[in-house]
């Protein structure tokens, strides 16, 4: 296991333990799946990663962590909601691009002189409205280039 892969389970571990959650082998089996993962899952590719789990138990882990900020929930298109691990936890930034036709959903990374035009600009436009942002998401809706 590289030594990337271990800072993600030891920052997992820290953030359950500050909710007071324990660091259990399915919440394990849970972070190396979602680290494996070069897109965000639903809820059946967790299951067919990890046969052994129940549906129950991926839901409820999946609760734990996101409690904890280790793991993030994405709205598709579709009636599945996909799940990575939290930015915090990767330190990558990204963004989404989702089908609205079969509901694939691609991380995407958008140029860094972009990335800091947004954050600007969204920052004025939360300010005409008293908000304070502390962070954006932005998912891009289309239709990938087999349901065009």
């Amino acid at each position: 296991m590289n030594t990337e892969r271990l800072d993600v389970h030891d920052v997992a571990a820290r953030q359950l333990t500050v909710i007071g959650l324990r660091y259990t082998s399915n919440r394990r089996a849970l972070i190396e799946a979602l680290a494996d993962a070069t897109a965000p899952l639903s809820i059946p590719d967790l299951m067919r990663a990890m046969p052994t789990a129940s549906q129950s138990s991926i839901y409820r882990n999946l609760t734990d962590l996101t409690n904890a900020g280790v793991v993030a929930r994405v709205q598709g298109t579709d009636e599945w909601a996909r799940f990575e691990l939290d930015d915090a936890i990767t330190g990558r930034h990204h963004h989404h691009i989702m089908c609205e036709s079969c509901g694939e959903v691609l991380d995407i990374d958008i140029p860094e002189v972009l990335e800091h035009q947004l954050d600007t600009n969204l920052a004025e436009l939360a300010e005409k409205s008293g908000y304070k942002i502390t962070h954006h998401r932005l998912d891009l809706v289309g239709r990938c280039s087999n349901c065009q």
